[in-house]
């Protein structure tokens, strides 16, 4: 894992920047606040036996890189004492369900996932949802480090209590506040599911959804295992600690799925064992470690390593992700010079006013380690707020640099590789809001911020600079205005103003704009794709539209060159996000059950992915991995294809498949 450095010291050892930054600057936001810090609580025993006369081998703790503040109410104290006793975090097993032979289990981690919905219940009206952790709940069992979880008998129990009449109606709204799926007085609950939309439903009614009577889809054989991620006020407008509830999401679903096996087969047979398992995971950030280093994919590429021959497959399913026109991404090639002072870059960060969240950039390079000072990265940075002049003397990264407490600059470093003596440099600079109504933190300037970068190595550095995602706190607040980087040399628009996609503006990528001076940063749609999707151990997915095929513009656009460390160029293929230029979007379940929505992105492309997916593994098809047999389909579907269109496999990989997702009404 990436160790943050130790060259300036923190409040806490081995404390991240993110985590830094978020305890002085945001806690006193009105925010509730944490009660302490969580670390890494998984159990590191496998559940499931060895393989075959094969130890089995112990997980490995993710230490001091996956942390989060505990959000009050939700901590389980007695979990402590219950892993120490048990050794586990699993449920009774008879609490568990009994399910078919044959089962394919399909995981969901989303925000705001109905539990009651029709289209997620068999023909008897029981639900086909196995277990729902709710991560942001209170007075959890102690197997469980924080939230609640129910299980099937307990939703079905619910369903029973609230469902009424001749045509035995579910009162929604009374099932959802029952199963605190829906919390009107606290300022920060989730609420979606008593509007008309939630990404949630949207999401679970693709990758499972089907019509309970009467129907033949076959994706009725799934049982589903979601886990309802908190509030943002957890994990922050920035998805600051956002790994943190996505790697025990992953895990859970994992070890829920294989106790769930173990439940069905006491005595284990000649088979593999567990079920097939797709997770679907529609979330992410932009920022970040993209290959196999970051913690995501470190978690992704531990689980798939504890699963040997013997074992059922498991897929992990990711959007590319909705920002490729945002101007979140940039590339600079600086070149060494004499005495090392080389070649020197400014880029503009325009942090917008009104925004009442931290603003982050993550800048990432490499550089050898043969001939570097030990005691410093080799770069010089500066960050100027509008209107203010950059320092005589900028600042080495070595340590940590304040302006008036409203900026910081944190850097860290990773261990040398071994095999080529690359070291890994992150800097993130920190930024305070721009707007706090009703506080009295401190505020940054909105504007043109310029960040100032210097080559003082013997070597050429090429430098990523990504701006990390930014949302509001509040349910249906527009408080968190993302910045974006400004450069003269990006083109936004065609001459008649409608929006230039990569293939008009970036046929291929580059690390200088054409015609500009060396050094000079570029801002590109290309590598723009979701930080969490970038190792080639999870398939990623983008979108295209379904009438002439165009690749969705706001589908992000993979790097285009071939990366280190497993990192991905492209994703695996793309699928239907927009009926049309005009007909936005797809349809599927809205918040009410019985309800149709059209909702757009490529959060929606991963879930008919993960359809497909199990569809092949209730036909058998468990030797190819999800991503392979994506790509296959893909390449299938591209050449009996007839769109009038082009496209880029930067953008949708093997090509556009068709969806596997019957929508469930036909639109006018």
């Amino acid at each position: 894992m990436t160790r943050w450095s130790a060259w300036r010291p923190v409040r806490e050892p081995g404390e991240s920047p993110y985590h830094d930054w978020w305890s002085r600057m945001e806690r006193g936001s009105g925010h509730p606040q944490p009660t302490g810090r969580m670390h890494d609580v998984v159990p590191l025993r496998s559940l499931l036996p060895g393989a075959r006369g094969k130890p089995v081998e112990p997980r490995l703790r993710m230490s001091n890189a996956l942390t989060a503040p505990t959000p009050p109410g939700t901590w389980n104290a007695g979990f402590k004492a219950h892993l120490e006793a048990q050794g586990d975090w699993l449920p009774p097993l008879e609490r568990l369900p009994v399910v078919p032979e044959g089962t394919v289990m399909v995981g969901v981690i989303d925000a705001d996932i109905p539990l009651g919905h029709t289209r997620l219940c068999d023909a008897s009206g029981n639900t086909r949802i196995a277990a729902a952790w709710q991560m942001g709940l209170p007075d959890g069992p102690d197997y469980l480090p924080f939230g609640h979880e129910l299980y099937a008998a307990d939703i079905d129990r619910y369903l029973s209590e609230y469902r009424s009449g001749p045509e035995n109606r579910l009162d929604q709204s009374a099932f959802d506040r029952r199963t605190g799926m829906v919390n009107m007085k606290d300022r920060y609950a989730r609420r979606a599911l008593a509007s008309r939309y939630s990404h949630g439903a949207h999401v679970l009614d693709v990758a499972a959804g089907c019509r309970p009577e009467g129907d033949q889809d076959p994706i009725a054989q799934t049982r589903v295992l979601a886990v309802n991620l908190p509030p943002r006020i957890a994990f922050g407008a920035s998805g600051e600690f956002l790994d943190y509830y996505m790697v025990h999401a992953l895990r859970r679903i994992v070890d829920l799925s294989d106790a769930i096996w173990l439940r069905n087969h006491p005595e284990p047979g000649d088979g593999p064992y567990g079920y097939p398992l797709v997770v679907n995971l529609s979330f992410g950030r932009q920022a970040g470690i993209k290959d196999r280093r970051g913690i995501f994919a470190r978690a992704v590429s531990q689980l798939l390593e504890l699963r040997r021959a013997d074992y059922a497959p498991i897929d992990v399913v990711t959007p590319a992700g909705n920002d490729n026109l945002e101007r979140m991404h940039a590339v600079a090639s600086l070149a060494p010079g004499p005495e090392g002072a080389g070649e020197a870059s400014e880029l503009e960060l325009r942090i917008q006013p009104g925004d009442q969240s931290s603003g982050y950039v993550e800048i990432l390079f490499e550089a050898d380690v043969e001939g570097l000072d030990p005691r410093y990265a080799p770069l010089e940075i500066d960050v100027v707020p509008p209107g203010g002049t950059p320092q005589p003397r900028r600042t080495r990264v070595n340590a940590r640099s304040l302006w008036g407490e409203v900026a910081e600059i944190h850097c860290g470093m990773d261990p040398a590789d071994r095999q080529d003596g690359k070291q890994l440099f992150r800097i993130l600079v920190c930024v305070a809001p721009t707007s706090r109504p009703g506080d009295t933190g401190p505020c940054a300037p909105s504007g043109a911020w310029k960040i100032h970068l210097r080559n003082l190595g013997p070597h050429r550095l090429e430098i990523d600079l990504n701006i990390q995602t930014d949302q509001a706190i509040l349910p249906g607040s527009t408080a968190g205005r993302r910045a974006y980087f400004d450069s003269p040399y990006y083109h936004r628009y065609n001459e008649a103003g409608r929006l230039l996609d990569t293939a008009a503006t970036e046929p291929v990528p580059v690390n200088t704009p054409p015609g500009a001076p060396p050094g000079t940063p570029v801002v590109l749609r290309h590598g723009t794709i979701n930080a969490t999707a970038s190792s080639k151990e999870v398939a990623c997915l983008g979108g295209y539209r379904l009438n002439d095929g165009r690749e969705a513009p706001y589908s992000s656009t993979g790097a285009g060159v071939p990366l280190p460390n497993d990192g991905r160029s492209a994703p695996t293929a793309a699928l239907p996000t927009d009926d049309g230029a005009a007909i936005y979007g797809r349809l599927a379940a809205g918040s009410a059950d019985g309800s149709v929505v059209a909702m757009r992105g490529t959060s929606f492309a991963a879930p008919q992915a993960v359809r497909f997916i199990a569809l092949a593994r209730l036909r058998g098809e468990t030797d190819t991995s999800g991503s392979e047999l994506l790509a296959e389909q893909a390449r299938r579907d591209e050449a009996q294809a007839d769109f009038p269109t082009g496209r880029m496999t930067v953008k949708s990989g093997a090509g556009r498949m068709r969806s596997p997702f019957p929508e469930p009404v036909k639109r006018l």
